[in-house]
């Protein structure tokens, strides 16, 4: 069982998710409110950091992650108060598995956003939050890179099944039992706990090298106390499937190989590893328990359902792995049902207990996806290779830091983000050997809207992870990725965090439709046309204009914050070059729209009103904002051009499909939104024979112009 692909939370809002299903968890972490706030306090009390930096562990994709993040704000924000101080700026990274729902945990993300400028004021911080990628057994982060670690309901989890549950003969040696119980022989004992200790000594020696001396971690996880059975539920669940084996719906042989990676360690096993491991001081160890009753009606069923719910949240994708999809359903049925007879029989079923460890350091990939739909993208970034390399050569030597931090801005879901991030790595380590020292860390953030399939990414993730390690050799670095929710126009990241930044095909897109393409009586004034184009008329090239000039500004003013004096950014996106058309394929959606008006598919009035927030800057256009902005160099600033015939076969119908995939993925949530789903495949198929007609009749739609921007961070005066 690869339980670092396979264990996550069940994803999603619905009833059946994570989401909908931790209020055990969120119990568990209220219940260590005053011990968080007081371990915050002195924390900030005695670094005072101007960015106070700190990780959730094992988050997961529910609410509660939030729910910590905002207690260590409240009490820092108090602590600044009593000492009449401005408050910290807030990095908060949240980790968790690769196959965690961050998607889900992100849309969170906005509400919390919304919460700390009502609560707090938007003079407050910022906060800036990522999400981590990554099992927790093992680097994270860069090395003194946390002041505060927090991790709730996670560390029980171990981050294998144990060896050593089969004998030489290949028998199950924990037959009848689907983890650690009461009635598994001592070897099986053992075998647990020898995980147990190998993993968490491997947590606390990797927090050991990311918090900073003086530092906190706050930990809770079920733990074993005295008599309790620690995973009482997890036993019920174990007798149903055992059940199930009776009923012949389920292998006897999967049912004794099948162990859940779950140990809850007694306090005695924690300290003595804690005492072992030598890098933290152990504050407080102590034990509470969760009583899970107020969470639930005095209605027996609803009882049962509110205890299967929270199994099926935390258990699925470990039971739909070993017995199937297929049998989740009657399984959870099954399971109900016992929990009823139990209850009914007066049988309560345990309040989980938990371990409470405050302590401080010493001193989606589809045929239309955008990951399949993207070469146009990687074609941008392959004809800025020589640049990127040039400046970021430049901004390793004049900087030389012990972490290179880097961002792609706007990285979308594909492979592409990860290809820029691998040819930076080309040139520092290149640079390294030529000079003969060793590479520094790196981090690397993925920014983008909250709506990005950050899921997807960071499963392409775990393949750079692998990339760098086969290519690079386990000793460089290492390398930490992390997604940042947030739109690049304003704030993502921290004063002075990043050495370098990238950003390739998305500073064209606005961060709104621009206002006026509507007169007083209500009519669209860009009638005809989808985005500001050549037959627009004079007030709605000069509303587009405006809101890119605001939008950019923006941007280079956030990055103005956020980047080093000395660091570099290289910008590559679609622009307006003269003697070309560069609306043409705007102009095949738009007059695919007006077909489908006419046929009725589409209403007119809708149309009239759409208008795509895009925007094909000139050359003078960007040189003028930034040289009004002020803060950067203009070391290059040119044009190039992409063609993507050489992309696909020389069948029309393949060259056709191929430029109408592209504008799916990047254009369908538009559309959608303003069209409605219904149309879609319709609409893209109308689509793909207007481009089909365009290349027959040889005009050109096979290009892309793109500018290409070097700029430096002036040095401070």
């Amino acid at each position: 069982m690869d339980v670092q692909k396979l264990l996550h939370m069940k994803g999603g809002i619905g009833q059946d998710s994570y989401a909908d299903n931790s209020l055990i968890q969120k119990s568990a972490a209220a219940q260590t409110k005053s011990v968080l706030e007081e371990s915050t306090k002195e924390v900030y009390h005695a670094l005072k950091p101007k960015c106070f930096m700190m990780a959730d562990m094992g988050c997961s994709s529910g609410p509660n992650a939030l729910f910590a993040a905002s207690e260590i704000i409240n009490a820092i924000d108090e602590a600044c108060r009593s000492l009449n101080c401005q408050a910290p700026e807030f990095g908060v990274f949240f980790n968790d598995l690769s196959g965690n729902d961050f998607n889900t945990l992100f849309n969170f993300v906005q509400g919390f956003y919304k919460w700390v400028e009502e609560e707090k004021g938007r003079d407050f911080g910022p906060c800036f939050v990522s999400g981590t990628p990554r099992s927790f057994y093992g680097r994270v982060f860069p090395s003194c890179f946390l002041h505060f670690v927090y991790s709730s309901s996670a560390l029980h989890w171990l981050s294998q099944v144990p060896e050593g549950l089969v004998s030489d003969q290949g028998v199950a040696l924990n037959n009848g039992n689907i983890c650690i119980t009461k009635t598994s022989p001592p070897e099986v004992e053992k075998a647990y706990y020898t995980q147990f200790r190998r993993d968490f000594t491997l947590f606390l020696r990797s927090r050991a090298t990311e918090v900073v001396p003086g530092g906190c971690m706050v930990l809770t996880f079920v733990g074993a106390i005295q008599s309790n059975n620690p995973f009482a539920m997890v036993a019920l669940l174990g007798s149903t499937l055992q059940g199930m084996v009776l009923e012949g719906m389920i292998e006897e042989e999967k049912l004794d190989n099948f162990n859940m990676p779950l140990y809850a360690p007694s306090v005695e096993q924690v300290r003595q590893l804690f005492e072992a491991e030598g890098s933290f001081v152990l504050n407080k160890l102590e034990s509470f328990t969760v009583d899970w009753s107020i969470h639930m009606m005095q209605d027996l069923d609803n009882q049962a359902k509110f205890l299967v719910g929270y199994i099926r949240a935390s258990c699925e994708s470990l039971l739909a792995n070993a017995f199937g999809e297929a049998i989740i359903e009657v399984l959870l049925s099954k399971l109900k049902t016992r929990v009823l007879e139990h209850i009914e029989a007066g049988q309560p079923i345990e309040n989980m207990k938990f371990l409470l460890n405050p302590l401080h350091m010493k001193e989606g990939v589809g045929q239309d996806s955008y990951a399949n739909n993207s070469h146009i993208q990687k074609s941008v970034t392959a004809q800025a290779k020589s640049v990127l390399e040039e400046s970021i050569k430049e901004a390793y030597h004049v900087l030389k830091p012990k972490c290179f931090m880097m961002a792609d801005m706007g990285c979308s879901s594909g492979p592409n983000a990860l290809f820029a991030v691998s040819e930076i790595i080309n040139v520092i380590d290149k640079a390294c050997r030529s000079s003969n020292c060793r590479a520094p860390e790196f981090g690397v953030f993925l920014n983008d809207l909250s709506g990005n399939d950050f899921n997807t990414l960071f499963n392409f993730v775990q393949g750079f992870y692998r990339w760098v390690e086969e290519e690079k050799g386990r000793d460089f670095g290492p390398c930490f990725v992390s997604g940042t929710p947030k739109s690049f126009y304003g704030r993502v990241f921290p004063d002075s965090f990043l050495h370098f930044v990238y950003s390739s095909c998305a500073l064209h897109w606005l961060s709104q439709v621009p206002e006026g393409l509507v007169n007083d009586q209500g009519v669209g004034l860009n009638k005809g046309n989808i985005m500001v184009g050549q037959a627009s008329p004079l007030e709605v090239q000069e509303a587009y204009y405006t809101q890119f000039k605001r939008d950019f500004t923006m941007f280079l003013r956030s990055r103005a914050k956020e980047v080093v004096a000395g660091g570099c950014m290289v910008l590559t996106f679609p622009a307006s070059i003269p003697s070309t058309n560069p609306h043409v394929n705007s102009e095949l959606l738009g007059s695919t729209l007006r077909d489908m008006v006419l046929e009725g598919m589409i209403e007119e009035g809708k149309l009239d009103k759409f208008n795509i927030p895009l925007y094909l800057a000139s050359v003078e256009e960007v040189r003028q904002v930034v040289e009004a902005e002020g803060s950067f160099v203009l070391n290059k600033l040119e044009t190039f051009t992409v063609g993507w015939s050489s992309q696909t076969t020389q069948d029309v119908d393949n060259r056709a499909e191929f430029l109408a995939r592209f504008l799916r993925a990047t254009c369908e949530s538009l559309l959608a939104d303003a069209f409605g789903e219904a149309i879609m495949d319709d609409f893209f198929f109308k689509l793909k024979m207007k481009i089909r007609e365009h290349i027959v009749a040889r005009q050109p739609v096979e290009y892309l112009n793109c500018l290409l921007v070097s700029v430096t961070r002036k040095l401070e005066d």
